[in-house]
C-alpha cells in the first residue's frame, strides 16, 4: 500500500494535544475508507484511538484523499493513575481496506508544532512518532492542602449520607417484605418524559431532583458496604456473575456457569442477576451486589454493568467481560468519540476490565478501541454461547420444541426479520416501524414464508401485525435467546445487527435492508468498510427487498469467508477456553 501523510498541525496546550493530519492512498477502491490510528503506548499499557477523517475525495486515477484531525486529554489517556507519569510515544497506522501499514511515515515541519503551557517535553522520533516525557513540577503546600481537603470532604459525605439514608433504609425494607417499590410508578414515568424529551412538571421537576439525591446516598451505602465487606477475607474459589441486563442466566453466562459446574463444583458461584439501576436497588440487593464482588476472586459481567463504577474492586479481584455480541460491525464505545452519544474522553466505562473474551484475533484491535483498554486485555477465546452452532443434538432439539409450539409453520419456510435500532442507546432507541410492513411483504411473497420479527431489546415500541397475519407474523422480540431462532431459519434479514456473525456459522442467506445507510456510517459507522464486507446482498427498498426474495439473489457465496474471518475457532470449545481464563485467575 503507498501511501503519503502529513502532519499539518500538531500542539499541545496545557493537558490538550490536537492533531490534523492530511494524505493520500493510491490504487484505493472507492468502496474503501481509509483509517488513520493513532497510538499510544508508556511500555505498560497501549491505547490506540481513530482520527476523525471530515474529508474524503476519489478521482478517476485510483488516488483517494482525506483530511482529519483528532484531540485528546494526555493525562487521561492511560488508565491506571499509577502510570500517568511515565513517558509515553504517539506513532500512526493507516488501514485501507485489509491492509494495515504500522507506524507509517509522516511528513513534519517542525514550524507547525504549538506548545503553550506545556506540560510535557515532546519529541519527533523519526519520521514515525513523537515521544512525550511528563515534566515534572514540585507540588506546593496549598496543592497538598487541597487534596487533603478534598479526601476528607469526600469522607465525611460518605459518613453523612449513610446515617441520613439509614431510616430510608428502614422503611424501604419495611415496604420491599409487602412487594411494594417506593415511588416506582413516578420514577418510571419522569424516565419516559425526560427519554422522550417530553416538557417536566414542578412535581416531576422535584421528584427529579429528589431521585439525584437519593441516587448519591445509595453510592455512598454501596461503596461503604463493599470496602467493608473487603475487610473479610476469602475462604473459597468463588465466581460472581453480574449482570444488570437479565434476571436469569442467559447467553454466555449460562453456557460458563454450566461448564463451572460441571468440571469445577468446588468453585462458588455468586450471580447478581437484577435489572435495577442503582437508585432503584433495595438495601437487600445492595448487599448482594457487594457481597457478590467483595467474596469473589473473579466478576464476570456481559454488558456495561452501571453499578461497577460506584466502586473500586481490589487488585485481586479480576473483572472479566464476556460481551454479548459476536465480531466487531458497527462503532462502539470510545471509537465513537466526537460522534452523537459517544462517551467522554474522561469517562469510566468499560476501561476497568482485567481482561474480554472476543470472537477472533481480527477484531482484538476493535474491542481495545472501543473499551478503552490495552490490546494485552483482549482474548480470542471464542465466545461461549456460540458452541451451540457445533452441537447437532443442541439444533435438533431447538427445531423440535419451535414445531411443537408451532405446527402449522411446519410447511413454510422461515424469514427472521432482524433489525438493530435507531437513537443514540437505550432511552432513545426506536425503529422505524414504516420501513418494514410485515403483511405486504407475506402477500408479496405468497404465503411462502412466515416471518418472525425480532426487535432489539432497547427498542419499546412493537410492530403493528395485520389481525389477518396473526398466525404467519410471529412477534418474537421477547424471546429469550436468538441464537435459537436461527436453527429454525431459512432466510435473515437484518441491516447492522451484529447477528449476522451468529447467522454466517450456519451459512445461512442474508439480505442487509440497508434504507439509511449513508445516514447510519455518518453517525455511527463501521470497523470495516460495509459494502464489500458483508456477507449479502444490500437492498435500500421494501421493493427491492422483495424482488431479491423472489429470485433467491442473497450472494450467499460471501458467507462463509466473512465467518471464517471473523472466528478463530468453529471447534465448539469457546466456553471451556473461557473457563480455563477463569480458573487461572483463581
Amino acid at each position: 500500500m503507498k501511501q503519503q501523510i502529513k502532519v499539518v498541525h500538531f500542539g499541545i496546550c496545557e493537558m490538550i494535544m490536537f492533531v490534523a493530519v492530511e494524505g493520500t492512498v493510491y490504487d484505493c477502491d472507492s468502496q474503501v475508507k481509509p483509517r488513520v490510528l493513532l497510538w499510544f503506548d508508556n511500555g505498560k499499557e497501549d491505547r490506540s484511538f481513530t482520527l476523525r477523517l471530515t474529508d474524503v475525495q476519489y478521482d478517476s486515477e485510483g488516488r483517494c484523499r482525506f483530511q482529519g484531525g483528532f484531540y485528546c486529554f494526555l493525562d487521561r489517556i492511560f488508565w491506571s493513575t499509577r502510570e500517568a507519569n511515565l513517558p509515553f510515544t504517539l506513532h500512526m497506522d493507516l488501514i485501507c481496506g485489509g491492509d494495515r501499514q504500522k507506524q507509517v511515515e509522516f511528513h513534519l515541519d517542525h514550524r507547525d508544532i504549538i506548545q503553550r503551557w506545556n506540560q510535557y517535553e515532546v519529541k519527533v522520533i523519526g519520521r514515525n512518532g513523537f515521544s512525550f516525557s511528563p515534566l515534572h513540577m514540585e507540588e506546593s503546600m496549598w496543592e497538598r492542602l487541597r487534596i487533603r481537603l478534598k479526601r476528607a470532604r469526600t469522607h465525611g459525605l460518605l459518613l453523612v449520607g449513610g446515617i441520613i439514608s439509614l431510616p430510608w433504609g428502614i422503611v424501604e425494607l419495611l415496604a420491599s417484605l409487602f412487594g411494594i417499590v417506593l415511588f416506582e410508578g413516578k420514577r418510571r414515568k419522569v424516565y419516559e418524559k425526560k427519554a422522550d424529551r417530553m416538557p417536566l412538571t414542578f412535581s416531576d421537576r422535584l421528584f427529579d431532583k429528589y431521585n439525584r439525591i437519593l441516587r448519591r446516598l445509595k453510592k455512598a451505602m454501596l461503596r461503604i458496604a463493599y470496602y467493608g465487606l473487603c475487610k473479610f477475607p476469602k475462604k473459597e474459589k468463588s465466581v460472581a456473575f453480574v449482570s444488570q441486563r437479565n434476571t436469569s442466566l442467559e447467553g454466555n453466562f449460562k453456557f460458563v456457569y454450566n461448564e463451572l459446574k460441571a468440571k469445577h463444583p468446588d468453585v462458588k458461584v455468586r450471580p447478581f442477576l437484577n435489572t435495577k439501576t442503582v437508585e432503584r436497588m433495595t438495601y437487600r440487593d445492595i448487599a448482594d451486589f457487594c457481597k457478590a464482588c467483595a467474596f469473589s476472586q473473579v466478576v464476570l459481567v456481559d454488558e456495561y454493568v452501571p453499578s461497577m463504577y460506584t466502586i473500586k474492586l481490589k487488585k485481586s479481584t479480576k473483572l472479566i467481560q464476556l460481551w454479548h455480541a459476536c465480531g466487531a460491525f458497527k462503532t462502539f464505545g470510545f471509537s465513537r468519540i466526537g460522534r452523537p452519544g459517544a462517551p467522554t474522553q474522561a469517562s469510566k466505562a468499560h476501561r476497568n476490565y482485567d481482561y474480554v473474551a472476543v470472537s477472533s484475533s481480527n477484531v482484538r484491535l476493535w474491542y481495545a478501541q472501543g473499551f478503552g483498554l490495552p490490546m494485552r486485555a483482549i482474548k480470542a477465546t471464542g465466545v461461549p454461547r456460540t458452541d451451540v452452532f457445533s452441537d447437532p443434538d443442541y439444533a435438533a432439539q431447538v427445531r423440535k420444541e419451535f414445531y411443537e409450539q408451532y405446527p402449522h409453520l411446519r410447511e413454510k419456510k422461515i424469514l427472521l426479520f432482524a433489525p438493530t435500532f435507531r437513537g443514540n442507546g437505550k432511552e432513545s432507541a426506536y425503529y422505524p416501524m414504516e420501513q418494514f410492513l410485515p403483511g405486504k411483504v407475506y402477500e408479496a411473497l405468497g404465503g411462502e414464508y412466515a416471518i418472525l420479527i425480532k426487535q432489539h431489546p432497547f427498542v419499546r415500541e412493537k410492530m403493528m401485525i395485520p389481525e389477518t397475519y396473526k398466525d404467519h407474523i410471529l412477534d418474537m422480540s421477547s424471546f429469550p435467546e436468538i441464537n435459537d431462532l436461527l436453527f429454525v431459519s431459512d432466510l435473515v434479514i437484518t441491516d447492522y445487527s451484529s447477528l449476522i456473525f451468529e447467522a454466517s456459522l450456519l451459512n445461512l442467506p442474508m439480505l442487509f435492508y440497508v434504507y439509511d445507510l449513508v445516514e447510519y456510517t455518518r453517525d455511527r459507522d463501521f470497523y470495516f468498510d460495509f459494502g464489500p464486507t458483508v456477507p449479502g446482498k444490500k437492498v435500500f427498498t421494501q421493493e427491492e427487498l422483495i424482488q431479491a426474495i423472489k429470485e433467491q439473489d442473497f450472494e450467499q457465496e460471501k458467507v462463509k469467508p466473512f465467518a471464517e474471518t471473523y472466528f478463530d475457532h468453529l471447534d465448539g470449545k469457546s466456553t471451556e477456553r473461557v473457563v480455563e481464563l477463569i480458573m487461572e485467575q483463581l
